[in-house]
């Protein structure tokens, strides 16, 4: 660097030195430059190399010769050879002797190419000069090696002051005059028929613009201007082989360096704007896809500049900021004149400021009188129209690329008022019948847009995609991408759109109406930008004629339902498709016409039903009051109830699952309009007309049974829930309720076909009545009635008897918990009322297995619920209660145990024990023994056994198992985990072993069972009123049971009640009837030993060998 001004100094001598050479005559060549020059073309041409020197001294005497031939002729053949190798050398790698000598060369270079565009060789000339301005060259840059990479500041500067000095010298030689002239003789060489191409090139045009751009300062602005003026004409000029060929980035920047021009004062931005748009157009309108990519590129920085032009809009409308303090419309200020400060000023902001995307909407400049037409935005817009551009995007050749680059113009036109109908149509065609992608590009387009049209052209897309959505309904054709575009329409701009004016708010509802009436509600709910979409709509300023419109239309549609009585096959939507009226039949032309007109009707219908309900919902306040004022003015209640009788009576496919789905949404509304209002309740004939209406099958049994629940729960409670008193809801009055219990459910149900939903219902009802009359509360009055007066009891029997397993299960379940509440309620009234309650369910339970007489597969379904009633019963109350079951005082399995005895000698407080003591040794030793046990045998049994195999008191002994001292003298061994593989330890002591009071307690009470004889003796009185021991006082139970299980035997049945024998007492009248076995006999003299009876004998004979 320090160098630079010595080496400018240096060649500003050198430069007017040669100019004074040349100023003179000519001199004749001397024989060495001669030599010289064929030295110089040798080397080039063998070695590709030239001497420093030599290079100097040859290209300073071609330009002192520069008129000779022979200077002419080395320069054609060496000139561009000799330069390229100057620039190719590294500034860092050679010494200063050589750097000299490249400096030399490119000063020497720089009038050697004006000289020879003078002599108008620009074809040989114009690539040296591109070659000296290019910053690419090696001569130029920095040095960065291998080892320099990653490290910033570790470079070897280049030397880029040479080059400058080169723009400079050739400005100061006006050379880029020399050059707009050398380009007018190209332009015109090319009109008249030779190749402009093979001069040119974008590259070395960018390359010369460049250097323009850095000394603008030193070109007079008109040459900088008509230099880009032919440039940007010579794009316009090439033929479209070569347009292909040419760098589209070497182009873009092309006009970017003229932009910069324009941008900097330098070039007037109405010399090129048109020529930029016919470039443009040459690019758009290309058969190749990059290059049309290109051209919209272009456009879009058109659009930039264009809208750079405009004035400031009149108002700003700021939506979706998040708060309202920057929500709202903002107003140019008059007279606004200060920088660097908001020109606007905000006026009615909004309330809503929800939303992640805010959004700056401006509003179009309406302009006064006549546009100027020489502005880039009105050009700009001019341009679309003549060419066609919106047709050339959107045409046969569309593309998803082209549009999603094609976005920022569409919606340039719209703020500039420039786009009209013709547009919006070309826009919205493309999209149809087209690839999913392109669709969503479109799609994207189209939403960025919507914001800005004006009214008009708004409602004019509305009304195509109206259009659309008929011509889809008319071939039968699906419109997801519809439903779709108008999702994310919803999202984007749901209020906007609503407070446009009253024609386009009336044409968006009347286009989602149309949408609601041939789409299943059920799809439309999948979005709930749509729905809220619509509803918002329905609740705007403009909406709500259409509204009450809609309601009317709803309700015609009930009554034309109503008077439909033909047979026809039920068309209501499902919830996944897409409703479309079904093609009439070809049997007849009578026919078909009917046929289709009556199931268009039941479409229509049906529709009208499910919009109903959601037209009320769109009312934000009183939607009691419009319920009222619809059953008031049309009879909505009985309405309803006569289109679903009307509707039942005419379908003929009831097992259909469409047929289901619009039941269920009839009761549904049904339900939903006396929800709405506390005024319209349930009378008993709409019950008894609902009841008699779904009464031809089960299924439709089970879906009035399902709508009594639902109606019956308050808002909020789950249906099917065991609720209690204030479950009933006000469509019912308790009249009501205490008629559909009674009379209907527990009267005119059928039991055998009753659903798990239909059970919910009866439960719903059983539950929430006899809460009611406080049935089930610890008062006096309830206690004196007792369980047996509770509403529904026999019919809740029935259920457990008659319904399907499922259902007879949960019935069970229901009956054991009254059951259980009510003995732990009435526990402290005395111990008859009791004992009556088991005799009831006993009663009940015992009086349906004695009807059983075969192994059907009713009968052996009814034993099965039977034996888990008793089962139930039995388990619950041993809760409280404690006995030994039968099944536990048999002997079980027989399994060895090994058993280790060992003494454990006292304490020695004496000498005299001494001898004691040593006497005893061999008494002391460990004995290994093994014991025969069974696994229900009870502890206090195995102590007596291991008593008499030690031969020491149980008193004195302790058992220990893995370790730890086993207790509890009344468990079996099954349940101490004591097995075969167990190993137990007896410690025999010398004085009584002490134990914990429950093992005295269990101890105790096993010997005083065993005094008696008896299984178990109670501690009270009470333990008498057990379902399992009032169970074994009765032998008629056992004799109903025994020959059930003689009936039943084979099947799975028979392993539950013969479990459920085993978990009661042992019966005492049996056990006396089997120690007198010997002494009675049978009437014919033998005893069945396969009968249940004998093997309960025989279990009773076991247990009396075990206690003797």
């Amino acid at each position: 660097m320090d160098r630079a001004p010595a080496q400018d100094k240096d060649s500003q001598k050198r430069r007017k030195k040669s100019q004074e050479s040349t100023s003179g005559h000519a001199t004749d060549m001397e024989e060495e430059e001669l030599e010289l020059f064929h030295v110089v073309q040798e080397d080039l041409r063998h070695k590709s190399t030239v001497g420093w020197q030599n290079a100097v001294k040859v290209l300073n005497s071609a330009y002192q010769h520069i008129d000779r031939p022979e200077s002419q002729a080395f320069l054609d053949d060496a000139f561009q050879k000799i330069i390229s190798i100057m620039l190719d050398q590294h500034a860092s790698k050679i010494g200063s002797f050589e750097k000299s000598c490249v400096t030399q060369c490119l000063s020497l270079a720089v009038p050697l190419v004006i000289a020879q565009m003078k002599a108008g060789k620009y074809f040989q000339t114009l690539p040296v000069l591109t070659m000296i301005f290019s910053k690419k060259k090696t001569f130029y840059k920095d040095l960065r090696t291998s080892a320099m990479i990653g490290s910033y500041w570790n470079k070897v500067p280049g030397s880029p002051e040479v080059r400058a000095q080169c723009i400079e010298a050739f400005c100061e030689m006006k050379g880029f005059h020399l050059l707009l002239s050398t380009l007018e003789l190209l332009m015109q060489n090319h009109r008249e028929g030779d190749e402009l191409e093979a001069a040119m090139d974008s590259e070395d045009i960018r390359i010369l613009l460049q250097a323009l751009l850095e000394f603008r300062t030193s070109v007079p602005e008109t040459i900088c201007t008509k230099i880009s003026v032919l440039i940007m004409t010579y794009f316009t000029k090439i033929s479209d082989s070569v347009l292909k060929k040419e760098s589209s980035d070497a182009v873009g920047t092309v006009i970017g360096i003229i932009r910069r021009l324009v941008d900097a004062g330098i070039v007037p931005s109405e010399a090129i704007n048109a020529l930029w748009l016919d470039i443009t157009e040459r690019y758009v309108e290309s058969t190749s896809l990059p290059l049309r990519l290109f051209g919209l590129e272009q456009i879009n920085q058109i659009v930039n500049c264009a809208r750079a032009s405009r004035a400031f809009p009149p108002r700003y409308f700021v939506r979706n900021a998040g708060t309202a303090a920057v929500n709202g419309v903002y107003t140019l200020k008059a007279n606004s004149t200060t920088k660097n400060t908001c020109p606007y000023a905000q006026l009615d902001p909004h309330r809503k400021g929800r939303g992640s995307s805010p959004e700056l909407i401006a509003e179009s400049v309406q302009e006064n009188g006549d546009e100027d037409r020489t502005r880039l935005d009105y050009i700009l817009s001019a341009w679309v129209v003549e060419k066609k551009i919106l047709e050339e995007i959107f045409g046969d050749r569309i593309h998803r690329e082209i549009v999603s680059r094609s976005a920022l113009l569409v919606k340039f036109l719209a703020e500039s008022n420039k786009l009209d109908t013709h547009s919006i149509d070309v826009i919205w065609q493309s999209c149809i019948q087209k690839d999913q992608t392109l669709v969503h590009e479109i799609h994207n387009l189209l939403i960025a847009t919507v914001p800005f049209l004006s009214n008009e052209l708004l409602l004019h897309l509305v009304e195509s995609i109206h259009a659309s959505l008929l011509q889809n309904l008319e071939k039968n054709e699906p419109f997801p991408e519809l439903i779709s575009f108008l999702q994310r329409l919803a999202t984007n701009s749901p209020s906007f759109l609503m407070e446009r004016n009253v024609n386009v708010t009336t044409a968006i509802l009347q286009l989602l109406w149309s949408i609601q009436m041939h789409c299943s509600i059920a799809n439309i709910r999948l979005s709930r930008s749509l729905r809220d979409f619509f509803q918002e709509g329905l609740r705007s300023e403009y909406g709500e004629p259409l509204r009450k419109a809609f309601l009317s239309e709803c309700i015609e549609g009930i009554k034309k339902s109503c008077s439909l009585s033909s047979s026809v096959p039920d068309s209501a939507p499902s919830p996944t498709s897409t409703l479309i009226p079904p093609a009439p039949s070809s049997s007849s032309s009578v026919t078909s016409s009917t046929s289709a007109e009556l199931s268009s009707k039941n479409s229509t219908a049906s529709k009208s039903l499910e919009l109903l309900k959601f037209l009320i919902d769109s009312y934000r306040v009183d939607q009691a009051l419009v319920v009222e004022s619809l059953n008031s003015e049309h009879g909505l209640v009985s309405l309803l109830f006569d289109e679903l009788a009307t509707f039942v009576a005419r379908s003929t496919d009831k097992q259909s699952p469409s047929y289901r789905t619009a039941i269920g949404h009839r009761l549904e509304l049904i339900h939903y309009i006396h929800v709405k209002s506390p005024k319209l309740e349930l009378s008993i004939p709409q019950i008894e007309r609902l009841w008699q209406v779904l009464s031809s099958s089960p299924a439709e049994r089970e879906f009035c049974l399902i709508f009594f629940n639902q109606t019956s729960m308050r808002s909020g409670a789950a249906p099917g829930a065991s609720t209690v008193g204030g479950s009933i809801s006000s469509a019912f009055n308790l009249d009501v309720c205490f008629y559909v219990f009674k009379e209907l459910l527990c009267k005119q149900t059928d039991f055998r076909t009753l659903g798990c939903m239909g059970y919910k219902c009866f439960n719903t009802y059983f539950v929430g009545l006899n809460a009611q009359h406080k049935l089930m509360q610890q008062t006096e009055e309830s206690l004196e009635t007792g369980t047996l007066n509770l509403l529904g009891m026999d019919a809740l029997w029935r259920i457990a008897f008659e319904a399907p397993l499922e259902v007879a299960e949960m019935a069970t379940r229901e009956l054991l918990r009254v059951y259980e509440r009510s003995s732990n309620e009435i526990t402290h009234i005395g111990e008859s009322e009791s004992d009556e309650s088991v005799k009831d369910f006993l009663a009940r339970v015992f009086k349906q297995l004695s009807t059983v007489e075969d192994s059907t597969p009713d009968s052996l379904k009814l034993v099965q619920q039977c034996s888990s009633l008793l089962a139930g019963l039995v388990s619950s109350a041993r809760k409280k209660q404690n006995f030994v079951p039968h099944g536990l005082s048999g002997r079980g399995a027989y399994f060895t145990i090994k058993v280790i005895a060992q003494r454990i000698p006292s304490s020695n407080t004496s000498g005299a024990g001494v001898s004691a003591t040593a006497a005893s040794n061999h008494d002391n030793a460990v004995r290994t023994m093994q014991a025969s046990a069974y696994s229900n045998q009870t502890l206090w049994q195995f102590r007596k056994q291991i008593e008499k195999l030690v031969g020491h008191p149980m008193q004195q002994t302790k058992i220990l198992s893995s370790g730890s001292a086993i207790t509890g003298d009344q468990k079996t061994l099954a349940d101490l985990q004591i097995t075969e593989s167990s190993e137990l330890r007896v410690l025999m002591f010398n004085s009584v072993v002490q134990r914990s009071s429950s093992s005295v307690m269990d101890q105790d009470q096993v010997m005083t069972s065993t005094g008696k004889d008896s299984p178990a003796s109670p501690s009270s009185s009470s333990i008498k009123h057990h379902p399992g021991l009032v169970i074994a006082r009765d032998a008629s139970y056992f004799g109903i049971m025994f020959r059930v299980l003689d009936i039943v035997e084979g099947h799975p049945v028979h392993e539950l009640l013969w479990a459920f024998l085993k978990q009661i007492p042992t019966s005492e009248e049996l056990l006396n009837r089997v120690s007198n076995i010997g002494a009675t006999e049978t009437s014919d003299g033998d005893v069945n030993m396969s009968s249940p009876r004998t093997t309960w004998a025989m279990e009773e004979a076991s247990l009396i060998g075990r206690r003797c």
